[in-house]
């Protein structure tokens, strides 16, 4: 698991807004105990790690059959076998 795959996984589930998810990579980061200087380089340098964070998000609700989250609430996408 690199470490994009690492933060993807420890971001709350269910965002659906692209600003909440990238405020939510930072405050991944800094939960996870990185320096001001390794957050400032993740999310303003390396032109890669947010997209492939984002990437590994989308991975993380398909697998989770989330769709939404509103309201401190999850909202999952079912298939009743219809």
């Amino acid at each position: 698991m690199n470490y994009a795959e690492i933060i993807a996984d420890k971001m709350v589930k269910g965002l659906s807004d692209e600003t909440e998810k990238i405020r939510e990579i930072h405050r991944v980061l800094i939960a996870n105990g990185s320096t001001p200087t390794e957050v400032n380089y993740h999310m303003n340098i390396d032109t890669d790690f947010i997209s492939d964070v984002l990437q590994f998000y989308k991975q993380v609700m398909d697998e989770h059959n989330i769709v939404r989250r509103e309201h401190g609430l999850e909202f999952f996408d079912i298939d009743w076998g219809k």
